[in-house]
């Protein structure tokens, strides 16, 4: 899971030239602005069956890789 985002982000969004981390804080780098997050969302949505609701579009779920995948976790468990 934390490989396919690290990937979708620097394939999609970054045309390859620069690999995330998955600590990286995406906004404060600059690598990710409202449109890649909507991007990003909608990868998420498509792979790993999840709807992600507009309460749930905040920079603790979507700051970082690692806190991406924690939020699919916690979402995953809720169902």
């Amino acid at each position: 899971m934390k490989q396919q985002i690290i990937d979708y982000i620097s394939k999609e969004l970054l045309d390859g030239q620069i690999t995330v981390t998955e600590s990286e804080d995406l906004y404060t780098s600059g690598i990710v602005d409202s449109i890649g997050l909507m991007r990003i969302v909608s990868f998420l949505e498509q792979n790993f069956e999840v709807k992600v609701e507009p309460q749930d579009l905040t920079i603790e779920n979507f700051q970082s890789v690692d806190s991406m995948v924690n939020y699919l976790i916690r979402e995953r468990n809720e169902e």
